[in-house]
């Protein structure tokens, strides 16, 4: 689910800056956009975490430390301000603006209509933050429209509303029989589907996990000259 929200550090609140956040269930770990890091001015410690994801295991990625960060929904009104666990920095984090929840996307369906107005409308602002279940309270389920006919449903968190589901009814009725919306669900799979698992690893981990790695790679290749 997409969210916009504002982030800031406890060190200055003051400077804060609207971003899109992804909340997202099935990752263990906080990331924040590198990019959104520098704008915010700030530094932490580099790490080397090891990423595991559907694509990969066990990735040894460099990434950095941020800790402090709090965010506070779109609505001024809204609950407090949440503060994030342990943020570690992406230079690209998985998302896609074609499911940025719209209030045009709300009046397409009757039972979603009442939150039309308490979604803001689209922006370019980054998808600074990908918030995993290590920070529950802003993931937490406040409010839930539930869905009719298989369509989308809406949930309200402490960062405010969003739509879940397909919102394109024209999606509902072709996807099992038109290739290019299969592989729309696809992409919403690689997207929003993807568990990561984290951890900081630390330099001598990074060398046995290499060491393993090259281990593996020439037994292959024996084996192979071996059968020809």
């Amino acid at each position: 689910m997409i969210v916009p929200v504002y982030l800031s550090h406890t060190d200055n609140q003051q400077h804060e800056i609207l971003v899109y956040a992804l909340l997202d269930t099935q990752s263990d770990t906080t990331f924040i956009l590198d990019n959104t890091r520098q704008t915010l001015g700030l530094s932490g410690a580099e790490v080397k975490l090891s990423l595991s994801t559907m694509h990969s295991q066990n990735s040894i990625v460099d990434s950095c430390k941020i800790d402090g960060l709090i965010v506070g929904a779109y609505d001024r009104n809204s609950d407090p301000k949440i503060p994030l666990p342990s943020t570690f920095t992406r230079n690209v984090l998985p998302a896609n603006r074609a499911h940025i929840p719209t209030g045009d996307m709300a009046r397409s369906w009757p039972q979603l209509e009442k939150i039309a107005n308490r979604l803001m409308p689209v922006s370019d602002y980054e998808f600074g933050l990908l918030i995993g279940y290590n920070c529950a309270r802003a993931l937490t389920p406040r409010e839930v429209i539930p869905t009719t006919d298989d369509g989308p449903y809406a949930q309200r968190t402490d960062l405010g509303w969003g739509i879940v589901g397909v919102v394109d009814p024209s999606c509902i009725d072709n996807a099992l029989t038109t290739h290019s919306h299969r592989m729309i669900a696809l992409e919403s799979h690689v997207f929003f589907s993807i568990r990561n698992r984290t951890k900081v690893v630390s330099p001598f981990e990074v060398t046995r996990m290499m060491e393993l790695d090259f281990s593996e790679r020439t037994h292959d290749k024996q084996s192979m000259s071996f059968d020809d």
